[in-house]
């Protein structure tokens, strides 16, 4: 996951790791 050229400070990264995290648990 690319997140080192992205500091968490933006509500963006954070969103899309939840909405990755959200899709890993529909997924299984």
């Amino acid at each position: 996951m690319p997140v080192t050229f992205a500091p968490p400070k933006p509500p963006s990264v954070r969103g899309l790791r939840q909405d990755r995290e959200a899709n890993r648990i529909r997924v299984v």
